[in-house]
Order: structure tokens, then C-alpha cells, then sequence
């Protein structure tokens, strides 16, 4: 691997978060001019056999298999990085204390240029039939696996930008550690490219693609039958579902929360001093915002499965998560002689995962992981669902122009004009999605995990439903520290 270090170029200052009257977060960034430069490429391959056959005079059969190889994101001059939670880190031999620490960034190189390793076994087999039932009477099914894209977004860039943190507090934001006319006493993180290999970013939050990954994908089916009672009528009735495997995470996964077994061990106690093992290399660890860089640390610091980095090493895209999506469907589509159709159509439906997708940045309230130990606790109505729904639509051919009831006579630029004109419209009534209700402080001490709100009442316990209240906001109530909260992510009937 050749070593890239590069200028800093660019140096911007970020303030978030003010509360109890001081700075929790302040944080200097630096990149290089020429980031934006960078050149990413990424290969796709896709090929697909399909076959229609009529197996009987009632019977047809439709198979097909497809085969997707999303190719792995690589970059001109390799200038990106991932993460392998299961590498030695090359601290282990300079603190040579007997333990060894896994967890490192690893640089792209030559030979080894991919973001991730490529999958060649994404097979996606389909089958369909088609079945007369009796005289205007079809029953339909199928049945397709289908693999989704695995990363969406910018590769990490670490080692090519940095981040210098202000080190607020020294107990997880319980009270101030330093003044801001002491903010970045030791200096800005310096641009190292790779030259650092696996010790950059020692004494941060970092993170990155996980190298080995699975490929997530949905695997869908339905059954239906339809019937035309007259030769302007339809009647659809089927049933549809879909089960997401290996879904990929809106948040990303953090790879270095504290286990929760040791949160019986008290808040006092894992925030206790203890002397830090890296205090010998604390150059490498320079401005850590987790003391890593001091002669001690929290105790809870070296309970962390990767103690080399603070509490905060994020899996990005992480295809750990499921989903499912039952419906019921209903639809009847009319039509009438003098051109006009109308279809409605009812959906019954329930959609749950343990999981929000890379959209979530839309949703009104995003819900967050709390416990990455347990994502089935997770599980819950998707933020995305909804029980009832009801379209109408229609679509009617105005009767003008050449043949029709008014301009029939019209010549042919008058017709290209005024004829030919439809109207139509669609109306839809939906039950509202879910909410995430999420509390305004958080104690929650979970070092690396995250917190939901108690449910302490009926949230329905409303006298009247009405703008200025619709549930009941005392049902909720903000948990204990060290605990996660009991609240499931989303919670239906609130909307």
C-alpha cells in the first residue's frame, strides 16, 4: 500500500446540541481541495431467462431466473476504506500488554480495491401461473425473490477528512469537562490519508462498510382470483406478501455499544477512573474524545468490545434487519359505454420490521436502534404502515373531436387541437402512519445504545380527539438511566 497523506485544504467549524446551559457537541472538520476529485466506480451485471408456458388449455406457466452481481464501489486511486471488526489492530503490538484488539480500518489497494466482497451467488428464481378456474372466473399466483441495492451512498473517506472533536464531558454529558476558550488546545486532526493504515482514527467514533457482508434481499408472493360478472365488470380479490431478509439499516449498526450485562454493574461504577492501558501510545490516540488519550479512562471504556475506539464505530448500510407485509386486496374496475371507467380499490394490510431503511431521513419522527444485543426487541409496526387504504380512480374520454358527439366535423388541425381530451382523477383515503415517540432528554447511560420512552399510561385516554390534542402525550414517560426504554420504535393508532 503506497501512503497518501494530504494537505488540509479546507477547514470548517460545526455547533450542535446546547443544553443545560452548555455546549454538548463542537466539532472542527478538515478535507482536502481536491476531494472532490475523487472518482467512484461501480460495476453491475444482471442476466435473466424467462419462459411462457401454456401447459394445458386452462393452465400457463410463467418461469424465469434471474442472477444480480452488485459489484463492490472502488475508487480511481483507492482513496477509500472499510472497516473489519475481526482484524488485529496493529495497537495490540505496540501496547504489547498481553491483550490483543480487534478492529481496524483497512485501505483499499491494488489488489484488494472493493469496498465490500462481491456476492456471485445472487440467484432470483420467479414462478407465475394463470389457472381458468370456470367461465369468467381466472385464479392468478406467483411467486420471485429479488435482490435490492446493498449500499447506498458515498463510500468512507476516512483518513482523507477528519473531524476534531471538542471534548465537552468526561461523564457521558453529565457535566462540563472543559470551557470553550480551551477548544482544540492540542490542534486540528491532521489529513493522513492511509498512511496511518489501521491506526487511524484510534481514540474516535469511526467506522465504515463492513468488508463481509450479506446480500439482503425480498422475497415476494401473491394468490388472487379475478372475475368479470359482466363484460364491463372485474372483481379482484387477492392476497400479497412480502418478507425483507438481511434489509440494510437507514442508521448503520454500531459495532462498539457496551454490552448491556455490565449495565447491572451501575452507572457510578462504569464511569469509575481506571488506568488506561494506551497511555504509552497516547500520540496515537490524540485529542480522543473518550480519553483515550489521557492516563485514565472510564471503566466502561475497556468493557467495549473494540476499547481501541470510543463507543461509536458504525457499521454503515448493515444488512442485519427483516421485514414483513401481509395485505388483502380488493378491487372492482367498471366500464361504461360511452368510454368511462372507474376502479376502487381497498387494501387491508400490516407491514412490521426490527429496522428503518435508508429512507427514514423523510419520516416525521425516525425511530433509533436501541439495543444493537437484541434487534428483535425492535420489532414493531413498520414506520411505513398502513392498515386501511382507499383509492378511486377514474377516467373519462371527452366526447369531442372527429366520430365523437360534439366536432365531428371538425378538420384535422382543430381536431389535433380541441379533440382528444380526457379527465381524469385519483382520490385516495389512507390511515395514517405510525409515530415514534421519542423523549426530549437522554439519560439514558447505554454507552453506545440508544433510548426509547416508557410507556407509563393509555396513549388513547383522550376525552376528545381534536386538533389540539389526538392522544395522550402523559401515557409517555422518559426511563430510568442505563435502561433502554419499553416503548416498541413505532406505535400505530396515534395518526
Amino acid at each position: 500500500m503506497e501512503p497518501t497523506p494530504y494537505p488540509s485544504d479546507i477547514w470548517v467549524c460545526s455547533l450542535s446540541s446546547v443544553a443545560e446551559g452548555w455546549l454538548q457537541h463542537f466539532s472542527a472538520s478538515t478535507q482536502p481541495l481536491h476531494w472532490a476529485l475523487i472518482l467512484f466506480t461501480q460495476i453491475y451485471h444482471g442476466l435473466y431467462l424467462q419462459d411462457d408456458w401454456k401447459a394445458t388449455s386452462k393452465l400457463t406457466l410463467n418461469l424465469g431466473l434471474r442472477w444480480d452481481m452488485q459489484g463492490a464501489p472502488t475508487e480511481k486511486d483507492n482513496r477509500m476504506v472499510y472497516f473489519d471488526p475481526t482484524v488485529v489492530n496493529p495497537i495490540t503490538a505496540l501496547v504489547n500488554n498481553g491483550a490483543t484488539y480487534r478492529g481496524a480500518l483497512v485501505y483499499a489497494s491494488k489488489g484488494h480495491r472493493g469496498l465490500y466482497r462481491n456476492s456471485y451467488t445472487n440467484f432470483a428464481p420467479r414462478v407465475g401461473f394463470s389457472y381458468l378456474v370456470a367461465k369468467n372466473l381466472v385464479a392468478r399466483g406467483g411467486f420471485g425473490v429479488f435482490f435490492p441495492t446493498s449500499v447506498l451512498g458515498t463510500p468512507s473517506n476516512e483518513g482523507y477528512t477528519s473531524v476534531t472533536p471538542f471534548i465537552s464531558s468526561l461523564d457521558n454529558g453529565l457535566s462540563p469537562a472543559q470551557t470553550l476558550n480551551a477548544a482544540f488546545s492540542q490542534g486540528i486532526r491532521p489529513i493522513t490519508g492511509n498512511s496511518l493504515e489501521g491506526l487511524t482514527s484510534l481514540g474516535q467514533s469511526t467506522g465504515s462498510v463492513v468488508y463481509q457482508r450479506a446480500s439482503p434481499y425480498v422475497e415476494q408472493w401473491m394468490f388472487g382470483f379475478q372475475y368479470s360478472p359482466t363484460r364491463r365488470d372485474a372483481v379482484e380479490v387477492s392476497y400479497l406478501g412480502n418478507h425483507g431478509v438481511k434489509m440494510v439499516t437507514g442508521n448503520g449498526v454500531n459495532l462498539n455499544q457496551l454490552n448491556p450485562k455490565y449495565l447491572s454493574l451501575g452507572t457510578a461504577a462504569l464511569l469509575n477512573p481506571v488506568s488506561n492501558p494506551f497511555a504509552s501510545q497516547s500520540a496515537a490516540f490524540a485529542g480522543s474524545p473518550c480519553s483515550l488519550d489521557q492516563p485514565n479512562v472510564p471503566a466502561f471504556q475497556l468493557l467495549l468490545p473494540m476499547p481501541q475506539y470510543c463507543d461509536g464505530v458504525g457499521s454503515s448500510f448493515a444488512p442485519v434487519g427483516s421485514s414483513s407485509y401481509n395485505a388483502l386486496q380488493t378491487r372492482y374496475t367498471h366500464r361504461v359505454s360511452n368510454g368511462l371507467t372507474v376502479m376502487a380499490t381497498y387494501t387491508f394490510a400490516k407491514s412490521l420490521s426490527n429496522v428503518s431503511g435508508p429512507e427514514d431521513w423523510a419520516l416525521l419522527t425516525p425511530a433509533v436502534i436501541r439495543n444493537y444485543y437484541d434487534l428483535a426487541a425492535e420489532r414493531s409496526v413498520d414506520s411505513n404502515d398502513i392498515p386501511h387504504s382507499v383509492v378511486l380512480s377514474y377516467i373519462y374520454p371527452l366526447p369531442v373531436g372527429r366520430g365523437k358527439k360534439f366536432g365531428s366535423s371538425f378538420n384535422k388541425p382543430v381536431d389535433a387541437l380541441l379533440g382528444g381530451w380526457q379527465v381524469s382523477g385519483i382520490s385516495t383515503f389512507k390511515e395514517g402512519v405510525p409515530l415514534a415517540i421519542v423523549s426530549n432528554s437522554d439519560p439514558s447511560l447505554t454507552f453506545g445504545g440508544n433510548q426509547h420512552v416508557d410507556v407509563i399510561g393509555n396513549p388513547n385516554s383522550v376525552t376528545k380527539k381534536g386538533f389540539q390534542q389526538w392522544f395522550n402525550p402523559s401515557a409517555f414517560g422518559t426511563p430510568a438511566a442505563g435502561s433502554f426504554g419499553n416503548a416498541r420504535p413505532s406505535r400505530s393508532g396515534l395518526t
